[in-house]
């Protein structure tokens, strides 16, 4: 039975792609394990690379599943959480890699199957390098205090069908926060592990994250975020979990509206939703609680500057 699905997305990473899959094969767990690799159309040697590792490891339940055409990062997550048979599944970015023991750790960690999530700490590369440990909850996911990532943890395929927690086709740029301020938001049963198991590469020419970076796209990447975002929060309404969060949503609604007026970006439908969802968050909350709830979660000064001018609006 496979226990375990690692889904890898791959477009231009010829430079780092090596790395990554010397991290992944794990020969004792390759009866509880399946790879499945999804080519975006990838216009480099990267789908090479990975058949030649298909040819030196036909031990290991791999497959290899080509887009007609490029789709973007989160249609091919959706693509490989199809297709996934384990139980549980593992968004892996292809510039990034896995630590030796990692599979081990998780394979004895998901037990019984009864948790939704289990999360775990990774390691940053580029720049300054440190360590950063994920917090799971939906209000630190929203307030924007914590790393999310969808690669710093395993969902069970189940729990993400059920709750119809699928990745936002189109919606690339933040699309780590559209799956996992929905995982936080719908769980009973989560698990949070100290180990590093996950090497993030902060910067890799061509891939996805260098696609979003990228600053003549800054400005259309801002909207398609926002965009995302507002159907989180939509999503939020429709599983009845709107007024649980709304303090931590008027937050991020506000922070949204002031990158977008800092851009001076026109969208005025969107900006209107913004505006309506924080309406309906103060209707149902004194100020004086939206004050003291931020303070409580220690926001740091450059959040409270963009909360002050927002009350300037009202």
């Amino acid at each position: 039975m496979i226990k375990l699905s690692i889904l890898i997305p791959i477009y231009n990473v010829e430079k780092y792609f090596s790395r990554c899959l010397d991290s992944l094969f794990h020969e004792q767990a390759k009866d509880l394990v399946e790879y499945i690799f999804v080519d975006d159309c990838s216009q480099d040697e990267s789908v090479n690379i990975l058949k030649t590792y298909m040819c030196k490891h036909p031990e290991e339940n791999i497959r290899l599943i080509t887009h007609e055409h490029n789709q973007g990062l989160a249609a091919a997550r959706l693509t490989g959480i199809t297709h996934a048979e384990g139980v549980y599944v593992w968004c892996i970015d292809s510039d990034d890699w896995i630590e030796n023991d990692a599979i081990d750790i998780l394979l004895k960690n998901i037990g019984d199957e009864r948790l939704d999530i289990i999360w775990f700490s990774a390691k940053w590369h580029g720049g300054e390098n440190y360590n950063r440990r994920p917090k799971t909850n939906a209000d630190t996911i929203l307030y924007n205090l914590a790393w999310a990532s969808i690669w710093s943890c395993i969902t069970k395929k189940d729990f993400l069908l059920k709750n119809n927690i699928l990745p936002y086709i189109g919606y690339n740029y933040g699309e780590d926060f559209n799956m996992t301020a929905r995982m936080a938001c719908m769980t009973n049963s989560t698990k949070q592990i100290k180990d590093i198991l996950y090497n993030y590469r902060r910067e890799s020419s061509g891939s996805y994250t260098d696609l979003c970076v990228n600053k003549n796209r800054e400005m259309k990447l801002l909207l398609e975020k926002t965009r995302g975002t507002l159907n989180v929060i939509n999503y939020y309404r429709s599983q009845n979990k709107f007024d649980k969060h709304r303090r931590a949503i008027f937050f991020n609604q506000a922070n949204m509206l002031n990158q977008l007026k800092r851009y001076n970006i026109d969208c005025a439908d969107e900006t209107r939703q913004l505006h309506d969802n924080m309406n309906a968050c103060r209707m149902a909350t004194r100020w004086f609680d939206l004050i003291g709830d931020i303070a409580g979660y220690k926001i740091q000064r450059y959040y409270i500057r963009i909360l002050r001018r927002i009350f300037l609006m009202f």
